[in-house]
């Protein structure tokens, strides 16, 4: 035999095979040697072979040896995958439930387990499926955003909920005894509390539960565990969309009188508690008259719950006004339209967000990459070890953590002209653990004497809320390092033709940026009026018409402009900047663009891309993400 063992010969002639294109002949020399000497790396390639020769169902099952041998991230993935491909979905989700206990803090398996939903049917309601929406739902480090849209689906297929909705389209209304089978969906509470609730049928079907919760407590009965928790659950979504919600003047009444009861402390603590709940469905808390007597009751340490909702409602407010009077000012706003504009966010921070995705650390040209594919990485200047990286216009910190949380060795500065949301984003910083970030107060139409240069820029949907947006986008460019690289966010002209059209029938209609006026704003579109029904469920599918900050964000901003890539073109000329590519949503758009323009290797023709979206005006619905550098 020359030298050569039995086992070697046998995968000699296996590899040979499989060179050949003859996995289902290799396949018995493989299982011989695996079963003869079972490791990690022969049944691997066992597990290559059977899945070569398409035999899916065994390489499952030596899937399963392998990852009993080798229990890594990758491994669950790949098991988790072989359930999917073989349309076993609810093995699959165990699987990812299995992986994620095992593996809390693996990004691989968590990013595998979010990107399964898209082949899951969430239509039809399953409770394996809840329990594993409620799991990624409930995680820190998990934008609620990315599973919202399935958690809702499988709320909204639920025939509890479907029989719940059907009676608050009813002039009456639910009953709370009606509310029983409700409280049997462990999902919705969670996902009440976790993420903001879009769509015009789930808001009619909150609004009706909130207001049978009411008419039944202060009709004297008892509201048991599992209507509390949905309770609380209410109580949370009205709290993260600023109480838009529409309420009548007996509903209005009743939390009156509630409030008058909380402060004179009547009845038991339990249903003081509860009361407080209601009061929250309502109102703010933390700028309640009852707020007083709702901190005494939290006292009471053995009620979790209670105590939950208390640091929600009135810590955290409390603990961002306390922030907001240390912010340090750079540079404070003079320009009027900047003064209407920090007014606006100062009034509703925007916008408010639960948690923010677990991002692997890396490199700002890896990042870049990831952004851009199509530029060449010849184009990209060397960046130093620890990059100056500034966000012009944070808002609420999100992208900024986002930043500070991704970017390797990355020392991040972020202004805002919104104390209150700096306020919000230095909170959630903290909360995440976030340390190279420094906030401060400033408005960039006053930064020229600033004497800091950035080796990357970022300000995204920021720009267009000026009164001068090249001023603006002057002075950033001033701030620019030689070899700087800068990413700039607007909205598009053509993509926003909805928006534009409704915001000046919202001027004709006379309504104010109050909360009365949006939502005054709010009914008016959801009852249709003047408005085509394209134009409605276009704004009624929008994230932002959710929420108060969200609503007055897109359609009552005080200072909005809308650009279009011509326009762009000559920013960036007038400016001295090289264009470098679009951040696309997603990928399609990037094939179909390449299918169309073949000849624009790098896709930074902005003739070719103007003309592209003039044909698909949808393409930049969200705004025009794009990096550039200053011109050789």
């Amino acid at each position: 035999m020359n030298g050569i063992s039995l086992p070697e010969k046998m995968m000699a002639e296996a590899e040979a095979l499989l060179a050949a294109d003859k996995a289902a002949e290799a396949l018995p020399l493989l299982e011989t040697l695996a079963r003869g000497a079972p490791s990690a790396d022969n049944i691997r390639k066992l597990v290559d072979c059977c899945l070569r020769a398409g035999c899916h169902e065994a390489a499952f099952n030596y899937q399963k040896q392998l990852l009993a041998l080798k229990p890594t991230g990758a491994n669950w993935v790949l098991l988790a995958e072989m359930a999917l491909g073989q349309g076993a979905v609810e093995s699959a989700l165990d699987i990812f439930l299995n992986a994620l206990a095992a593996h809390p803090e693996d990004p691989v398996i968590l990013q595998a387990a979010v990107g399964s939903l898209e082949r899951v049917n969430c239509r039809v309601y399953d409770p394996v499926l809840a329990r594993f929406l409620i799991l990624l739902l409930e995680r820190p480090d998990q934008n609620p955003l990315s599973v919202y849209a399935y958690a809702a689906q499988q709320v909204a297929s639920a025939p509890p909920f479907q029989q719940l909705l059907a009676k608050a389209k009813t002039k009456t209304g639910p009953v709370l005894e009606e509310l029983s089978p409700l409280t049997e969906l462990p999902l919705l509470p969670v996902l009440l509390k976790r993420a903001l609730i879009q769509g015009p049928d789930l808001e009619t079907a909150l609004i009706a539960i909130r207001k049978c919760l009411l008419i039944a407590f202060t009709g004297g009965s008892v509201l048991d565990e599992k209507a509390t928790v949905l309770l609380y659950g209410i109580a949370a979504q009205c709290f993260a969309g600023e109480y838009i919600y529409r309420e009548t003047v007996p509903e209005a009444q009743a939390i009156a009188a509630l409030e008058a009861d909380l402060c004179q402390q009547k009845g038991s603590v339990e249903r003081q508690k509860q009361a407080a709940v209601i009061v929250a469905c309502y109102r703010p808390i933390a700028r309640n008259p009852a707020k007083a007597a709702v901190v005494e009751l939290a006292r009471d340490h053995g009620d979790p719950d209670f105590s939950a909702f208390c640091v929600r409602q009135i810590k955290q407010p409390e603990e961002e006004a306390r922030i907001a009077e240390g912010i340090e000012t750079l540079y404070a706003p003079r320009d009027l339209v900047s003064c209407h504009v920090k007014e606006q966010y100062e009034m509703s921070p925007y916008p408010r967000w639960w948690a923010a995705n677990r991002i692997l650390k890396r490199s700002l040209a890896e990042d870049l990459r990831r952004q851009i594919p199509a530029c060449p990485i010849a184009d990209f200047p060397d960046m130093p070890e620890r990059p100056e990286i500034l966000i012009a216009g944070c808002g609420t910190g999100q992208h900024a953590i986002m930043v500070g949380n991704s970017i390797e060795n990355g020392v991040v500065t972020a202004l805002d002209l919104s104390r209150n949301s700096l306020a919000y984003a230095i909170r959630k910083a903290r909360e995440m653990a976030v340390t190279n970030i420094t906030f401060y107060q400033a408005d960039i139409l006053e930064l020229s004497p600033w004497q800091r240069r950035f080796d990357v820029i970022e300000s995204m949907g920021v720009l267009h809320h000026m009164g001068d947006p090249m001023a603006g986008w002057r002075i950033l460019t001033g701030l620019l390092a030689d070899r700087g690289l800068m990413k700039i966010g607007l909205y598009s002209n053509l993509a926003r033709q909805d928006i534009i059209r409704i915001r000046a029938l919202i001027a004709d209609w006379g309504f104010d940026d109050s909360l009365d006026g949006i939502r005054a704003v709010r009914e008016r579109i959801r009852d249709g009026a003047d408005l085509g029904e394209e134009m409605r469920q276009s704004i009624l599918s929008a994230y932002d018409f959710y929420s108060r900050g969200g609503c007055h964000d897109l359609l009552l901003h005080r200072q909005e402009y809308c650009f279009s890539i011509p326009e762009i073109s000559r920013a960036l000329s007038e400016l001295g900047l090289e264009f470098m590519g679009f951040q696309l949503s997603h990928s399609g758009i990037q094939q179909k663009y390449r299918a169309e323009y073949p000849d624009d290797i790098c896709m930074r023709d902005l003739d070719c891309w103007h003309a592209f979206e003039t044909r698909y005006p949808g393409i930049f619905s969200n705004m025009y993400a794009f990096w550039v550098k200053k011109a050789r």
